[in-house]
């Protein structure tokens, strides 16, 4: 399995297509604004864009359209996000 980045306080969604989608999280160095996309069929994760603010412990929600809901978290400096951001893979 290929991934970009290795990733803890995250979370990951399964998306409608039936992919799973990991976003921004803390990774030693600070936080991540990217997201990826898990393809169960051949094992491969993709990068799959970037969130506007790299955010850790973050909830996450799958919309009805596909969109995913990004809400709260820690920033780099761990304050607490009060900001949601809607992402589209």
């Amino acid at each position: 399995m290929k991934r970009g980045f290795a990733r803890g306080l995250t979370t990951i969604d399964f998306l409608l297509s039936g992919r799973q989608s990991g976003g921004s999280d803390y990774q030693g160095s600070g936080t991540l604004a990217s997201a990826e996309i898990f393809d169960p069929a051949t094992s491969v994760w993709t990068t799959a864009g970037h969130l506007v603010t790299g955010r850790e412990q973050h909830a996450t929600a799958i919309l009805l359209d596909g969109r995913v809901m990004v809400a709260g978290g820690y920033d780099q400096n761990s304050e607490a996000l009060g900001s949601t951001e809607l992402f589209t893979p």
